[in-house]
């Protein structure tokens, strides 16, 4: 460390070339070197690991016949809904649907506008609803962390561990 001026330092002392700890500047940087050594292995790892959670990397894991079922539950959902929706169209567009939809709003028109308006679902139906959602999630989680984590610890088995440990 050099000294350029008498302010640069208070007081004129000379400067403390021993840590506030008492370990000297050598001792430190060796400690600095084996922390960024440390760090490069834990950033090494992570890079690997994230690459082993990209999605092609899972989709190669699961086995085909479990794939292609959820492709082919994926497509007959596709497909019904798209069957409803067309059913929905044709009879919304026909003659008789029309002049039934005339009729009840002629007959809403008539009534009390308390008796028309629309009422949202009861508190039970609410309820039974969010319990239902949450059933499905919590059980949809469940499996598949326990079929991931089959097959994690599978594949790491296969592989080794790659962790110096």
């Amino acid at each position: 460390m050099s000294m350029a001026s008498d302010d640069s330092v208070p007081n004129g002392t000379t400067p403390d070339t021993t840590a506030s700890d008492g370990q000297s500047p050598a001792r430190q940087e060796h400690e600095i070197e084996v922390i960024r050594h440390h760090l490069g292995d834990l950033f090494s790892e992570l890079g690997m690991r994230r690459n082993e959670w990209r999605p092609s990397h899972i989709l190669r894991r699961i086995p085909i016949p479990f794939l292609l079922l959820g492709l082919g539950a994926m497509g007959l959902g596709a497909g019904v809904g798209i069957w409803q929706w067309r059913i929905h169209v044709r009879q919304r567009d026909s003659w008789l649907s029309r002049a039934e939809r005339l009729s009840l709003a002629a007959r809403g028109a008539i009534k009390p506008p308390d008796e028309v308006a629309k009422r949202s679902p009861g508190v039970a139906k609410k309820i039974a609803t969010a319990v239902a959602v949450t059933a499905a999630g919590v059980v949809t989680r469940r499996l598949l962390s326990c079929y991931l984590a089959e097959f994690t610890h599978a594949d790491a088995e296969q592989r080794g561990s790659r962790s110096p440990a």
